[in-house]
């Protein structure tokens, strides 16, 4: 016979959090197993980074960058790629609200007793649990193949709490996100713009020697680069300040009458 069809939503399903969870799980999941599966590879290199690089200057100055550890520094540069890329869920994820109003979803969730701010806050506090999850699977990933591969399991609060490191510039980044699009809807791309900007800052920024200045303006240049940098928690906690501060003004500036 037909399958039985539940009169109401579960109460899971009742609030808007609950409904941005249930919309963004699948692909949370998908990016989940992709990070960790990059962090078990990027681990698994990580005790033969000296044999890779042998007697090369140059391949040691790109990642040591004239000093240090050079295997730490690997493990931290190749750290930094996979919070790059956790970091394209968590604009995507941001952007969330303007994919289901144009795809008219959010005339449906809205038509209910439910205030526009509460509905893209709901979306942007789950952005933030998302990013979390998914720089803890690259850091375990990375954290687990490692300890195997090298033996040396001294590293293992390090990578994971390097890849965490990287958890406020990542909510930064969403909280951008959902600014562009609660207070200039029409500007939402931009946050597009703005992650590009941070993947090239962060990748050719030394490289080419661009002013600190510039650098300055990406939120991973305040990252301590973990497990080679030292523990900074200043500057972490300003980008988290600032992230609270720029997801406030766009779920306040969320006051459109009309949904397109």
């Amino acid at each position: 016979g037909a399958r039985p069809v539940r009169p109401t939503a579960s109460r899971a399903l009742s609030g808007p959090f609950g409904l941005a969870v249930r919309l963004q799980r699948g692909t949370l999941v998908a990016w989940g197993l992709g990070l960790f599966a990059g962090g078990l590879a990027l681990g698994s290199v990580g005790g033969d980074v000296e044999d890779l690089l042998g007697d090369s200057d140059t391949a040691r100055d790109v990642f040591a960058q004239g000093g240090g550890d050079v295997t730490l520094a690997f493990l931290a540069t190749f750290l930094f790629l996979l919070a790059l890329l956790a970091a394209a869920f968590t604009v995507q994820s941001a952007l969330r609200p303007a994919g289901e109003e144009a795809a008219g979803g959010a005339e449906a969730v809205l038509a209910n007793p439910v205030s526009r701010s509460r509905w893209l806050g709901a979306h942007l506090a789950v952005t933030a649990g998302c990013s979390t999850a998914l720089l803890l699977a690259a850091g375990l990933g990375t954290a687990a193949s490692y300890a195997v591969v090298s033996g040396d399991s001294a590293q293992l609060t390090r990578l994971v709490g390097g890849a965490l490191s990287y958890l406020p510039a990542l909510w930064l980044l969403g909280a951008v996100a959902g600014a562009l699009y609660g207070v200039v809807p029409r500007a939402w791309p931009v946050a597009w713009g703005v992650f590009a900007g941070c993947v090239g800052m962060g990748i050719l920024g030394r490289l080419l020697e661009l002013p600190q200045w510039l650098r300055n303006v990406s939120p991973f240049e305040h990252v301590p680069r973990l497990p080679q940098a030292e523990w900074r928690p200043a500057p972490l906690a300003a980008l988290v300040g600032a992230s609270v501060i720029v997801a406030a003004l766009g779920v306040a500036g969320l006051r459109r009458p009309d949904l397109r």
